[in-house]
């Protein structure tokens, strides 16, 4: 916590000048949007800040998909692939935002983010699929049924 230093009556110091504090009359709206709301944190938060990471990480991704699948880890392969897909969705999200509409990469940025999103919605659809279907082999499991 901050400690609060008593005012010095004589001098004056530790006081606030009428000048420094905010009139409250005069704030325009203007000066209140300056301050940047949740929605504008979150997006800033995804469009500049997660693609960087997971790019650090879509470096990795795939050779460890490569990896786990050869050692015949399916699943942990799949999501790494899952992973890395979400990537270079990202990574495409981030490009779409800083390059004109006009340009001609932009129709491949908008066919590479269509490409990683799909890959990872299927992938991570899969996944969780195969975790359900897990579980209720267990719950439903009979006792005279083969397998």
């Amino acid at each position: 916590m901050h400690s609060v230093e008593p005012l010095d009556t004589v001098t004056g110091e530790g006081r606030a000048s009428p000048d420094s504090l905010p009139d409250p009359q005069t704030s325009t709206a203007e000066e209140l949007r300056e301050e940047p709301t949740l929605w504008a944190l979150l997006r800033s938060v995804a469009n500049a800040h997660l693609p960087a990471r997971f790019y650090q990480l879509l470096q990795f991704a795939l050779p460890l998909a490569v990896q786990f699948w050869m050692w015949g880890w399916r699943r942990s392969a799949a999501l790494m692939l899952a992973v890395s897909a979400f990537g270079m969705w990202a990574l495409c999200e981030q490009r779409l935002d800083s390059v004109d509409g006009h340009s001609a990469r932009y129709p491949w940025i908008r066919v590479g983010r269509w490409l990683g999103g799909a890959v990872a919605v299927i992938t991570t659809g899969g996944l969780v699929a195969a975790v359900v279907i897990e579980i209720l082999k267990v719950v439903f499991k009979c006792p005279g049924c083969a397998g």
